[in-house]
């Protein structure tokens, strides 16, 4: 199983291994999200050429390998910072695809397994403080 810690934000040396120490955990938990059995689905950005017209009704798109790319940067450093990504990229899903759509209840049931596994996590981090 997976731990995450996440280390406050200071301006020191201290604070550049942390942020270090952060994006390690957080790709190893990408890789977690990403190893499940749907995550095919939402690891590359949405082609419009199967998804007509994505692009206008979700504004702020997100995929996995967008949010690999956020965390490598830096952008994204905080449990709380990548758990709203995976939720948005859910959301995304499930707003634009209609509900009886096989998209739609993948989307479900993918981020039903991501949050109860980022809530496990997330207690353990709380715990060991």
């Amino acid at each position: 199983m997976l731990f995450l810690v996440v280390f406050s934000a200071e301006s020191s040396p201290e604070r550049q291994t942390c942020s270090q120490q952060n994006k390690k955990i957080l790709r190893q938990t990408w890789n977690v999200i990403a190893s499940h059995k749907y995550a095919y689905m939402f690891l590359k950005p949405v082609n419009e050429k199967f998804a007509p017209e994505y692009y206008r009704v979700v504004k702020r798109p997100m995929d996995l390998l967008t949010l690999k790319r956020r965390v490598a940067k830096g952008l994204v450093d905080t449990l709380e910072g990548f758990q709203g990504e995976v939720m948005l990229m859910f959301q995304n899903a499930m707003m634009y695809n209609e509900p009886d759509s096989e998209v739609y209840r993948r989307a479900v049931s993918t981020q039903g397994d991501i949050v109860e596994h980022l809530q496990v996590c997330q207690g353990f981090h709380k715990a060991s403080f």
